[in-house]
């Protein structure tokens, strides 16, 4: 009698036990198994956000994101499965909970253990009690936050921080388990998870990114196991009978392709450039403005031990004394040390700056891009720089970079089509960098010397005009009255036999009159308009009308921006410990004529302010000043407390030219050559100078050449043109892994209930099941030895090793006695020698297929 063989089969149930099945509340048709997957992808999210790099204190306070979660999947579970309750009231429901939770928890904020302090840390008023007074807590900052955020300042504020995100994974955990149990959007349940963490990866300080791939690992473990449970449930309502291991077989294939894909991203490049860089930028571009906003709305950073220094805000307020952090923010290894430029300013409100640019643009830069900037007047340098403590994503380079070994976004103040890059506002990587991360930057220095400058007129474009010439409409008549006068002491420096007539109200005529008539204080431009010069006790004290002497060009912009720096250096205080000036009393009028002392941030301002009332474009810049340089690491080490304020002075044909009106023991002012020839001079004289004594208040030693020998020469690297080499290993990894998937996935269907046969059997199985995948297999009613000859006409080559398999099958299947060893070998040996080529047959297929192909177009486009 022949052997039979049978697959075991999971019967389907009876309409009886069906109902039982219904009756029992502990059982789930989408299973158990979703919602503890749910359960640890949440949790990792809310311990990803936890254990990122905030300070000590912020670490502890997100301690409630876990408890905050938990809860939000307890009670969306709760009101899923318990389906009397309406939708709209099961959200009521969940979000008055979720509020009430997260008030309760954020009673914890009260008293906080941090790790290594010995007290413990409130964020909130230990005076606070029960859950009324927080909420009411909580309310109040609310409001203040909003008023923060709607004068265009950036928030602060904790507390709220805390609140929102625990809120955030709240939601997290009870629209998982209601999209999971009862709307069944299973995408949506692991999408917006996946969505928090992305933006928590890429946007947040740094965190480990072994969070996101076990997040990965179970998410997709989540949605094979629902959907399965989906089939499942389908195949019993249409009573499909299926092999009962099926389902443990699935979960195991979902493992295994599970980890094959998460281990298979981790080795894919993290970064490209090119053409794929431009895709992934414009892709990310909606995410980048969330996380922008977000910043504004809370500014907060912070590391593992320490806080680091935030990003430069977007606006800023001329308060009162100033507090340096201290530390080291930056390391610069570059072979000529500048000011290194963050960001700039150009709306000036009285009180404080900000960045008001109406047509705002975000341009995404590859690697290595080099930006088309005008290199007229100006050198080539390179750095390497370093961040210590300075966090956030935002870019420090020295003058105007033209080349970023990192992908970033470039702000602009001005559209492409009207300035290019020269209206460059700052620089931002894709991803915060963490602390000794390094970036390259080629920026290109202005070298251009002052005889150029004075004479580089006063043709400025539009963009400059409507953006940098800005000022308050309060401001007093008194700061335009000392800039006339300040430029008038200059003339008369630049004209000295001028001063003696003064006494006498002598018209002052221009160089290019020749007339002279003494008879009024007037100063005549050309033959048509007249400057008239108000003189107190021989002084000059004012022009009329105001600003005429640049706008007339009887002064040059140049030397009016070199007046008003050197008056500023000379005639005002530096000094930290400065009370704010009134609140109904512009902060420039205030520091000029009645506090007379104050910091960068006040001498800075006051110089933008009085070049914009002689119609002289100029803006308030924000960074770091020169650093000491360190012989032992070859860098210069820039400290905290060297966060600097300076002014930068637009010039026709030259751009942007850096100017110094704080007279402080960090500052240094720039060096310009009078002419180009004393230029050339000073350069050819290089050489044979001494090397002096090391001063690193002394910027003029940044040339000195041992300096230069650490770094050697520069030059301006050329373009890099897109490349698809990062975007074709993207794709070849990614088919490499879809290939294996599918692969691993037809082996797995091929093989499955193969291991209860006998060798011959199994593997005569195997050969039937691809061949059927293939479409190769004959009727159904063939022999086997028909079965390998139908094969054999596909594959002729391996007709021998196709009869030894279906002749050894026959003889198992029907034989007196079961195969020898050496049998059982041969038929495993004639396997391997038919699947590579039977694998292979689609292949070749298509190669024929487009060979024919070529032929036929080859014989229509010669004929």
């Amino acid at each position: 009698m022949a052997q039979q063989e049978w697959l075991l089969v999971r019967p389907y149930p009876t309409g009886r036990q069906e109902k039982g099945l219904e009756r029992r509340w502990w059982q789930l048709p989408e299973g158990w198994l979703p919602f503890f997957l749910l359960l640890g992808m949440v949790l990792v999210v809310a311990q990803s956000i936890q254990w990122a790099s905030w300070i000590p204190a912020l670490r502890s306070a997100l301690g409630i994101l876990t408890p905050a979660a938990l809860l939000g999947l307890a009670l969306g579970f709760l009101l899923a499965w318990w389906r009397r309750f309406p939708r709209g009231l099961a959200h009521l429901l969940g979000l008055a909970g979720g509020i009430s939770w997260v008030i309760y928890l954020c009673g914890t904020l009260r008293a906080l253990t941090v790790a290594g302090s010995t007290k413990p840390i409130s964020l909130l008023d230990p005076a606070l009690q029960g859950w009324g007074d927080i909420a009411t807590e909580l309310l109040l900052r609310l409001e203040f936050l909003r008023r923060t955020v709607a004068r265009g300042a950036v928030g602060e504020d904790l507390v709220l921080f805390v609140a929102v995100l625990s809120l955030t994974c709240w939601f997290l955990g009870f629209l998982g388990a209601w999209f999971t149990y009862r709307s069944h959007w299973p995408w949506l349940a692991a999408g917006l998870p996946c969505a928090v963490i992305l933006l928590s990866q890429f946007y947040g300080p740094l965190a480990s990114p072994a969070y996101f791939g076990f997040f990965m690992f179970l998410a997709l473990l989540y949605l094979v196991s629902y959907f399965w449970k989906q089939r499942e449930a389908e195949w019993r309502r249409q009573r499909v009978r299926y092999p009962q291991e099926l389902g443990a077989g699935v979960f195991w294939v979902g493992v295994i392709l599970s980890a094959a894909l998460v281990l298979g991203a981790s080795l894919l490049p993290a970064t490209s450039s090119g053409e794929s860089g431009d895709f992934w930028d414009r892709l990310f571009q909606p995410w980048r403005e969330i996380r922008r906003n977000w910043e504004h709305v809370f500014n907060i950073q912070g590391s593992a031990e320490r806080a680091v220094l935030g990003e430069y805000a977007p606006s800023f307020s001329l308060g009162g004394a100033r507090h340096p952090s201290q530390g080291i923010a930056l390391e610069v290894r570059t072979p000529y040390m500048d000011y290194l430029r963050a960001t700039s300013f150009d709306d000036y409100d009285g009180h404080g700056w900000s960045n008001l640019a109406r047509s705002r643009v975000i341009v995404q830069i590859g690697i290595r891009e080099v930006l088309p900037i005008s290199d007229k007047g100006r050198r080539v340098v390179t750095q390497e720089i370093i961040p210590r403590l300075q966090g956030g994503q935002m870019l420090f380079a020295i003058a105007e970079p033209v080349s970023v070994s990192l992908p970033i976004e470039v702000e602009l103040g001005a559209s492409l089509a009207e300035a290019g890059f020269a209206d460059m506002i700052t620089l931002r990587s894709h991803s915060p960098l963490a602390e000794g991360r390094s970036y390259r930057v080629t920026s290109l220095l202005s070298m251009v010397d002052k005889a150029s400058l004075r004479q580089a007129g006063q043709n400025y474009p539009a963009w400059v005009r409507e953006r940098y010439l800005q000022l308050p409409p309060t401001l007093s008549s008194r700061v335009r009255e000392l800039a006339d006068q300040i430029l008038a002491e200059r003339l008369l420096e630049l004209r000295p036999e001028l001063r003696p007539t003064l006494g006498q109200r002598t018209l002052v005529t221009s160089p290019n009159s020749g007339k002279v008539n003494r008879e009024a204080p007037v100063l005549r431009v050309g033959f048509e308009e007249d400057v008239a010069l108000r003189i107190e006790n021989g002084q000059v004290v004012g022009i009329s009308p105001s600003g005429s002497l640049v706008q007339k060009g009887l002064l040059s912009p140049y030397d009016a921006a070199e007046a008003i720096q050197n008056y500023l250096r000379s005639h005002l205080t530096y000094r930290e410990d400065i009370s704010a000036p009134p609140p109904d009393t512009d902060a420039v009028d205030y520091f000029l004529f009645e506090s007379r002392a104050g910091y960068c941030d006040y001498f800075a301002s006051a110089m933008v302010v009085l070049l914009r009332t002689q119609g002289i474009p100029a803006r308030l810049v924000r960074g770091y000043a020169s650093g000491r340089y360190n012989a032992q690491s070859k860098s210069y080490i820039v400290t905290a407390d060297l966060a600097h304020s300076w002014v930068e002075v637009y010039f026709p044909g030259y751009g942007w030219q850096r100017f110094e009106p704080t007279a402080a023991g960090y500052t240094s002012l720039p060096e310009r050559p009078e002419s180009s020839q004393e230029e050339g001079t000073s350069r050819r004289q290089g050489s044979d100078r001494e090397i002096r004594p090391r001063d690193w208040r002394d910027r003029r030693n940044l040339l000195d050449e041992e300096v230069e020998a650490d770094f050697g020469e520069v030059t301006l690297p050329t373009a890099v043109s897109s490349s698809a080499g990062p975007a074709v290993g993207l794709a070849v990894g990614t088919l490499t892994l879809a290939g294996l998937g599918v692969w691993l996935l037809l082996n797995l269907r091929v093989g499955w209930g193969l291991h209860a046969l006998r060798p011959a059997a199994a593997t005569y199985e195997r050969m039937c099941r691809w061949a059927g995948l293939l479409r190769l297999l004959p009727a159904a009613s063939t022999t086997p030895c028909e079965t390998a000859e139908s094969l054999g006409a596909f594959l002729p080559g391996e007709r021998s090793h196709l009869q030894k398999i279906a002749g050894l099958y026959t003889r198992e299947r029907f034989g007196p006695r079961p195969l020898l060893s050496e049998e059982i070998l041969i038929v495993r040996q004639a396997w391997k020698m038919v699947r590579w080529r039977l694998w292979s047959l689609p292949l070749r297929r298509s190669a024929r297929t487009l060979e024919a192909l070529g032929r036929r177009l080859s014989r229509r486009w010669t004929g």
